[in-house]
């Protein structure tokens, strides 16, 4: 279904202009979130920005029974998400999260891949040479993609992880040889700093992100409005 920020903006000032009724408005909020979530849709980032004003607008029927348009609760409400979407107001929204495997099982096989390859490394510390490429070839496919779902952020984020603290060493006949752990970059942190760093704890915070992608474990949403525009930063 077609839902977004501008979408929403939309329905409220029809409200506004009297277009459309407040029991109207509630009812249409009502049914855009429970398509949003049983269609897995709501996975979509600019569709899931919304979640908290549809749920809010929906939930608004409770404080307006019978549907009374000069009932100040359901306008405060109103007014507050007209205000944030339209950059009057900033606003933070935080809320957890676990994705359904049957949203997320097109991607279940290559991080489930990835996984396996982590936990082989972690039991051995090698890797043959076939999977180093594998690895290789996830993180530099992924690292700097643009992500419009919340699992591709997952992964985008578990990816930019592992660039960040591994590196795939070459032999001298330019083929891969092993995994090493080390930070490619830092700020604020001395050769102590770095040496200091504990390799399973590294790689029990890129397992946290792989345990998230295959729909194991819940994480964190923030969504952040500043003038209007929003930011989605994932915690997990």
């Amino acid at each position: 279904m077609n839902m977004n920020t501008e979408i929403v903006n939309k329905k409220i000032k029809q409200y506004f202009d009297k277009e459309v009724t407040k029991n109207e408005l509630i009812e249409w909020a009502q049914n855009s979130f429970h398509e949003l979530l049983l269609s897995g849709e709501i996975l979509e980032i600019e569709k899931l920005v919304v979640f908290r004003f549809l749920t809010r607008l929906a939930d608004s029927s409770c404080s307006c029974e019978p549907f009374d348009d000069n009932n100040t609760i359901c306008e405060r409400t109103i007014n507050e998400i007209w205000d944030i979407l339209n950059g009057k107001i900033n606003k933070v929204y935080s809320f957890h999260m676990k994705i359904p495997l049957k949203y997320i099982k097109n991607n279940v096989s290559k991080v489930f891949k990835i996984y396996e390859i982590l936990l082989k490394y972690k039991e051995q510390r090698t890797l043959p040479k076939s999977k180093l490429v594998e690895l290789e070839f996830f993180y530099d496919n992924t690292t700097f993609n643009i992500a419009n779902r919340v699992d591709e952020l997952l992964e985008v984020q578990m990816s930019n992880l592992l660039h960040l603290g591994y590196i795939v060493d070459y032999d001298d006949s330019n083929n891969p040889s092993e995994l090493v752990f080390r930070s490619r970059s830092s700020v604020f942190m001395h050769t102590t700093d770095l040496n200091a760093m504990n390799e399973d704890e590294y790689l029990s915070r890129i397992f946290q992100y792989l345990s998230c992608c295959m729909g194991d474990s819940y994480f964190c949403v923030r969504i952040e409005f500043e003038g209007g525009l929003y930011n989605v930063s994932l915690i997990v």
